[in-house]
């Protein structure tokens, strides 16, 4: 265990006590990742009658710390104690940055306006089919708007639906300015702040 840099006696004082400036997060982990499992636990304790220095130096060290009572829970939650505020800090300005992301979007007046061409412009294609004289769209649909090209293959209906807000509803073009504050919203993982919140409420229970 040379990255924690210190005696396996230390390390198990310390552990007891949890004490914090002999054990900070780092070595923590270092100690979370390197403990045996039980059964490496029961034949380093009890299955081996060898004399301790003929072990190698890992063997060695967790045969010291064995003594601390349900070690690895132990450190698990030790750790996560220690790290709890920090990461609580960073879901909720993940959180928070999604959620004025989504209030800018709701608000944008004239993004509402951009959504209404394209709801007009796929109700004209689509005409008297099915598909035609729609309510509204799915947002999935948008990814695909450069998908339909024109006859010569220079233009695809994203090219004729910028031209369209542009000649005539030039102020909508400001959605992009509007969109802005919503940047740093669509830079989080949603999924990875949704997991994160879900693990330290079960952690906490």
């Amino acid at each position: 265990m040379r990255g924690l840099k210190i005696t396996a006696e230390q390390a198990t004082k310390a552990m007891l006590a949890m004490d914090k400036d002999v054990l900070p997060p780092g070595k923590l982990q270092l100690l979370i990742t390197a403990c045996p499992t039980p059964q490496e636990k029961d034949l380093i304790t009890k299955g081996y009658s060898g004399a301790t220095s003929d072990l190698a130096a890992a063997e060695r060290f967790m045969r010291v710390v064995a003594i601390v009572p349900a070690l690895k829970p132990r450190l698990e939650l030790w750790s996560f104690k220690a790290g709890f505020f920090e990461s609580v800090d960073v879901v909720q300005a993940g959180v928070t940055q999604v959620n004025k992301g989504l209030k800018v979007i709701e608000s944008s007046r004239h993004l509402k306006t951009v959504l209404r061409v394209v709801l007009a412009v796929g109700n004209y294609i689509n005409g008297s089919t099915k598909k035609g004289a729609a309510w509204g769209f799915k947002l999935s649909t948008l990814g695909k708007l450069k998908m339909l090209r024109s006859n010569d293959g220079k233009h695809n209906l994203m090219h004729f639906l910028a031209e369209s807000v542009r000649t005539q509803f030039k102020d909508a073009l400001e959605f992009l300015e509007e969109l802005k504050e919503a940047e740093k919203g669509s830079e989080n993982d949603t999924a990875w702040l949704k997991g994160e919140s879900l693990k330290l409420a079960s952690g906490v229970r």
